[in-house]
């Protein structure tokens, strides 16, 4: 399976809300690709790994082709960025105010085969594509009690959608980004491959407690668990940021990762600071990471600064796991590991980061180095390595030594064969 891990402390991202929509609908019917790559390019300068990507059958029963064009095209663009995408294929979270669209009670009850030939139709052409991390059936399903019609409904509901995400042949692993409760995320965890939730604490403690839930939860189904979306909103741009500091090191010591909500400012609800909603510290869920000149909002600076953990699909974390990988008796990775930091990112020139932490290299076989054996990934990060550059060069000028010897060899062979045997003495 493609992107399964036993932990997600790695995952580090947004859900990108695209600035001109107030509804999830009008974000795809007027789906502009420049635009688009525009404002996802603005997560790399958080060292982000991923983008959280909604769409919903409301927007794509409109148009099914033109909608799905668009889709792949934002797939694409956040491939150009070097993330991964987490498609969330429909919402059940609705504002009282300002609704942001998706799936209601009522659409529960009506007939299932067009949703279903919805996700099929978005599933299919990406089953093994290694551009998507996962596969986020619903953000925020409402059951959390079995003998409830509406939530009996919703279980049977998400359960044909898992069906046919898994009949296409997905190759991805599966979650649903369900509310903080544990009873919730109890009743939809068969259905996932990853587990997934949504703590938003407004305080350390609060965090903490949730935290704890989420635990309990993943010891009872023994899978891994990712948050898909995290760090409550605020108007108070400095406890914004102060919140969000020790939010995202909780999130990562717990395994989990985290996903801002609302990535840009724009028209949807609590992308906007006048129209937030109750999801925030002091009841004021605004949640923007970048305003509208595509800069951060003060005190979020840290986010610029090199990440604790690095996804396994980087160079950096493709090298830690050939380090980690079980080695035969004898076989030493004393060369490669001081160039290392515990957490997995590289030492550069005094930098924490010898390229991007999201650029990938492709998969090669092992090579042996004498005793040292190295997967040609992790001797390609030893050259390119403030050390490295000294093998880099002891390297080449040996070669260059054997070359020339090798050479001038050849050179006088070639010399002796043109010439005569000279003629032996006379005895006159």
């Amino acid at each position: 399976m493609l992107h399964h891990y036993e932990n997600y402390r790695w995952l580090r991202g947004f859900n990108i809300i695209p600035s001109w929509g107030a509804r999830i609908e009008q974000a795809w019917w007027d789906y502009d690709g420049d635009r688009f790559r525009e404002e996802a390019a603005l997560a790399t300068q958080t060292h982000a790994n991923c983008l959280r990507l909604w769409i919903e059958f409301t927007a794509w029963m409109a148009d099914p082709a033109g909608v799905q064009a668009s889709f792949m095209d934002a797939v694409t663009a956040i491939d150009e960025l070097g993330l991964k995408t987490m498609p969330c294929l429909f919402n059940r979270w609705h504002d009282r105010d300002y609704d942001y669209g998706g799936t209601y009670h009522e659409d529960l009850f009506r007939n299932l085969d067009p949703k279903l030939d919805y996700v099929r139709a978005l599933v299919t052409p990406l089953t093994n594509d290694p551009r998507i991390l996962i596969w986020d059936l619903c953000n925020e399903p409402g059951a959390c009690q079995f003998d409830d019609p509406v939530c009996a409904r919703e279980i049977h509901w998400l359960s044909r959608v898992a069906d046919i995400v898994r009949q296409t042949g997905a190759q991805q692993p599966i979650t649903i980004g369900t509310q903080q409760s544990g009873q919730n995320m109890n009743i939809y965890a068969p259905l996932c491959d990853v587990l997934g939730c949504h703590p938003y604490g407004s305080t350390p403690e609060q965090l903490a407690e949730m935290l704890v839930v989420c635990a309990a939860v993943q010891s009872r189904h023994g899978k891994p668990m990712l948050s898909n979306e995290t760090v409550p909103g605020c108007l108070d741009d400095v406890k914004r940021a102060a919140c969000a500091k020790w939010t995202i090191r909780m999130m990562e010591d717990a395994g989990y990762g985290w996903m801002g909500w609302g990535m840009h400012e724009g028209l949807a609800v609590s992308t906007r600071r006048d129209r937030f909603d109750s999801n925030g510290i002091d009841g004021q869920g605004f949640h923007a990471w970048f305003n509208n000149t595509g800069k951060l909002r003060p005190g979020l600076e840290f986010l610029g600064e090199p990440p604790r953990f690095v996804p396994p699909w980087s160079a950096a974390g493709l090298a830690m796991a050939a380090l980690e990988r079980p080695r035969d008796e004898g076989e030493s990775d004393s060369l490669l590991r001081p160039f290392f930091r515990n957490n997995g990112t590289m030492n550069f020139f005094n930098k924490q980061t010898a390229i991007h932490p999201n650029a990938a290299l492709p998969p090669d076989p092992t090579y042996a180095v004498g005793t040292l054996r190295y997967d040609k990934r992790g001797l390609w990060l030893l050259f390119f390595n403030r050390a490295g550059y000294l093998w880099s060069a002891a390297f080449y000028f040996l070669a260059s030594l054997v070359a020339i010897k090798v050479y001038f060899n050849w050179k006088q062979k070639q010399n002796t064969d043109g010439v005569p045997e000279p003629a032996a003495p006379s005895d006159c």
